[in-house]
Order: structure tokens, then C-alpha cells, then sequence
């Protein structure tokens, strides 16, 4: 079954009902969120970082952690890596610390790998995969979620060959 899902209260949902596991591959430069815009151009032009923005996503990502949920991601960086994922990789540590596991591949091993450029995806329960189709600049327009076996196969692949060849964050 195929449906699609808005960003807001329709995507959210995937995160209060999912059972065990959330994984995700991240793999453009940058991204356009609202909701750390302030945060983003200020890191930018000072180097200090506020993570206030993110308040209630760290906050329901500890509270899934501490029920024995798993919140995983794998981020393709590039070489330099652009002001979004400087900062990105900046905030990370904060994700870690509220219980998620982030790991780094670099896009010349993402690309060896065969897997997909420009095409983010979270699976959840290894059961559903939420397919993130974003605009040219990184914004969230819509999520297609999907449950048959071929879908599921393919990123489940992917799934696996880049989270082994991944690092973890800060090693």
C-alpha cells in the first residue's frame, strides 16, 4: 500500500507510532527548514549554536530511547562539507545525547556503494518505508509511505550497505 502524507501533524504521526525502529539516510548538502532558519544563519556568522528550535523533537526522541526504541541515521557528508552540514554535524551531538545513533559516510562512498543521490527515506519497524521527496533546495514537500516487499527489499539494502560502511560520529 502506497499513501502520502504532508510535512506537519501527517508526518509526525509516523514518529508516535512507530514500535521499535527509525532509521534514516540523509543525502543532500543542505536542507530548508523553517524551524532552524535563525538557528542555521546565526551558527554561520558567529559559530555559536542553539538548539532551542529542537527542543521537542530531543525531547520525544529520549523519551522513545528510554522505552527501548532506537532512533538510527546515516548522513552523507561531502568533501568540504557545505555551512548546512557543518552545522548539522554541530547539532548531532545534541541528538546523541538525547539517544540517537548517527553515523557519517562520505558521498564518494555513498556513491561506490550504489546508493541513492537526492533520495532521504526513514524506515520504520522495518516494516514502512517514508519516502522524503524534497525541492531543489531541501525543503519537505510531501512523504510517500510504503509498505510492498519490493520497495522494502531495495531500502532495506541500502539500509544495510550504508550503515556498515558508515562511521560513527565523532570517530
Amino acid at each position: 500500500m502506497t499513501h502520502l502524507v504532508k510535512p506537519g501533524a501527517g508526518f509526525a504521526e509516523l514518529f508516535r507510532t512507530f514500535e521499535s525502529s527509525a532509521w534514516r539516510l540523509e543525502t543532500l548538502p543542505a536542507y530548508e527548514v523553517d524551524e532552524e532558519r535563525a538557528s542555521f544563519e546565526r551558527f554561520v556568522r558567529t559559530g555559536d549554536l542553539d538548539v532551542g528550535y529542537l527542543a521537542g523533537w530531543l525531547s520525544d526522541v529520549r523519551a522513545a530511547t528510554e522505552a527501548g526504541k532506537r532512533f538510527e541515521r546515516v548522513r552523507v557528508v561531502v568533501d568540504p562539507p557545505t555551512d548546512y552540514l557543518r552545522f548539522e554535524m554541530a547539532v548531532a551531538a545534541h541528538n546523541i545525547r538525547a539517544g540517537e545513533e548517527i553515523r557519517v559516510l562520505p558521498d564518494r562512498g555513498a556513491r561506490s556503494l550504489g546508493l541513492p543521490e537526492r533520495h532521504d527515506f526513514w524506515i520504520f519497524d522495518d516494516r514502512r518505508v517514508a519516502i522524503l521527496h524534497m525541492s531543489p533546495t531541501g525543503r519537505l514537500l510531501d512523504v510517500e509511505v510504503k509498505d510492498d516487499e519490493a520497495t522494502l527489499a531495495r531500502h532495506r539494502a541500502w539500509q544495510a550497505l550504508a550503515w556498515e560502511r558508515a562511521s560513527p560520529v565523532g570517530s
